[in-house]
């Protein structure tokens, strides 16, 4: 047996990352979260299809039912209609909650298999054992085999910023489109990915640079309008998606939104997660300062959804947003990995499995689990 395979080198996060260690660290994530499910399942009694259609995967099943109306027209379109696609296709025998949590469930399995198999370098890819374990056991890493659309859009950024990182620009605004197509988030990707295809050409050919920009706005923008398009087809008005977050909390001024980042909100509250999110929340700034240096087009992405977190008053949606900035965990996780006092890495880690256990127990009894 080689030396990193044995029982004592596993426990160095700061060997490289292999494949077989992905692997095995994904079953074993996969495995323990199903089992956690399972228990409260048998001793409840619920029903798969009831355990998986809790929060926003409720709002997705009824999409996919009964189609959009003017509030669930908050939610973007490209993953309803791949599970409504795959519904039609198997006769309705899967309930709709179980399918999506199997197709979200192989989407992050894609994920995984590409982040090994791609020719992905750091921030797309850890160097390190830590690194990868900080994205698997971040606390919203369930979000990743559960009915939403979070392992879909994580493919879909992922390839992305690959193509970014290989210069092939046209792929990377028309997949940028297609994230646009996902969620929110990827809006803000279709944007990153136009300043870095535009930044990429010699500051004196300003001209060029802004036809690029051009050009690969002109490319996201026109799979993204489908949506609008669709909306103005069906419900008679492209902006619903717009209006449709009135129905949602969001800060009544700036200056609510300013009191967000200082947690004196009017929906801030000294309980133990919310704090937990927060103190989770300013983690993630704090290595935004530090990605900054090194990888400023992916720290804008990363930044432009930090900002985003605060405008709904509060950051109790943290663990999910932050579970899709892979980059920045992969780094983060690597840093610490490095550090001589090894013993912080297996504290960190601690924390985050702790805290992914109790979101994972919480979305199967229905409490708040984002």
């Amino acid at each position: 047996m080689k030396k990193q395979d044995s029982a004592h080198a596993y426990l160095n996060l700061s060997y490289p990352l292999t494949g077989r260690f992905v692997g095995q660290t994904v079953l074993g994530f996969l495995l323990i979260h199903m089992a956690i499910w399972g228990f409260f399942a048998y001793v409840h009694p619920m029903e798969w299809k009831i355990l998986l259609n809790h929060w926003d995967s409720r709002w997705y099943s009824k999409i996919i039912e009964g189609g959009y109306t003017i509030k669930s027209v908050a939610f973007y379109p490209l993953y309803p209609m791949l599970i409504k696609g795959l519904y039609w296709m198997t006769s309705g025998v899967v309930p709709l909650s179980i399918l999506g949590t199997l197709v979200s469930t192989l989407l992050f399995l894609v994920f995984c298999y590409s982040m090994i198999a791609s020719p992905a370098a750091v921030p797309l890819r850890p160097e390190t054992r830590l690194g990868w374990l900080f994205f698997l056991c971040w606390p919203g890493s369930m979000i990743f085999h559960s009915h939403h659309t979070e392992s879909l859009f994580l493919c879909l950024a992922f390839w992305t910023f690959l193509f970014v990182q290989r210069k092939r620009w046209v792929w990377a605004s028309v997949l940028a489109g297609i994230c646009a197509l996902t969620r929110p988030h990827g809006v803000l990707v279709g944007i990153v990915v136009g300043c870095s295809v535009a930044m990429d050409i010699p500051a004196a050919y300003y001209g060029q640079r802004l036809r690029r920009l051009v050009i690969s706005g002109c490319i996201s923008g026109s799979l993204f309008a489908l949506f609008p398009l669709y909306q103005y087809i069906q419900l008679g008005n492209p902006w619903l998606f717009l209006k449709a977050q009135s129905y949602w909390a969001h800060s009544q001024s700036w200056m609510e939104y300013v009191a967000t980042f200082f947690f004196l909100s009017r929906r801030c509250f000294f309980t133990y997660m919310q704090v937990t999110h927060y103190l989770f929340f300013l983690g993630l700034w704090a290595w935004v300062v530090y990605f900054w240096r090194k990888y400023p087009f992916l720290a804008l992405y990363v930044f432009l959804v930090l900002i985003l977190i605060p405008a709904q008053c509060e950051v109790i949606n943290t663990f999910r947003f932050g579970a899709v900035l892979f980059p920045i965990l992969f780094v983060a996780g690597d840093w610490v990995a490095r550090l001589p006092q090894r013993g912080i890495g297996f504290l960190l880690l601690g924390y985050f499995a702790v805290h992914n256990l109790i979101i994972t127990i919480n979305y199967a009894m229905g409490r708040w689990s984002y």
